[in-house]
Parts: structure tokens; C-alpha cells; sequence
């Protein structure tokens, strides 16, 4: 009876192990993957600008002159920068 019992624990340990093992290479999968995303994420941050243009109010004449605001400053940091 005790060799017997012996196998069963083996064969269990040997799945908990397979489990463990699985799961690892999940985790790791994971992280590279977050690791790869956050990567391209942080390139293509640093050959871009963001600006913020707030118009006084929801008007029409105040929403014009902000689109004007934000294409001089766009046209003005393309040159300046070199097209970046």
C-alpha cells in the first residue's frame, strides 16, 4: 500500500509542478508584452509634442481665434524643430 501511496504523491507533485510551470511561463509572457507595450508607448512620446489651447468661452468668434492660435504655434514649433 505505501509504494502506491508513494506514485499518487509523486504523480500529484509532478502536476503541481507542471502547474507552477505553465503558470511561470504565463507571468512571463505577460511581462514582456506589458514591457514591448510600454516600450513603443514611451518611443513614440518623445517625437511628439501635446499643447493645450483653451479658448475663452464656446463662442464662435473665441473658438475661431483658438484655431488660429493653435495653427500658428503648430506651423511655428514645425519649423522650429525640423519637422519633427
Amino acid at each position: 500500500m505505501q509504494n502506491n501511496e508513494g506514485y499518487h504523491k509523486a504523480k500529484q507533485t509532478k502536476k503541481t509542478n507542471n502547474k507552477k510551470a505553465i503558470a511561470l511561463v504565463c507571468l512571463a509572457l505577460v511581462v514582456v508584452c506589458i514591457c514591448a507595450v510600454v516600450t513603443k508607448q514611451s518611443n513614440e512620446q518623445t517625437q511628439l509634442i501635446r499643447i493645450h489651447i483653451r479658448a475663452n468661452s464656446n463662442s464662435a468668434p473665441d473658438q475661431t481665434v483658438k484655431l488660429k492660435v493653435r495653427d500658428q504655434i503648430t506651423e511655428y514649433l514645425t519649423v522650429e524643430l525640423g519637422g519633427v
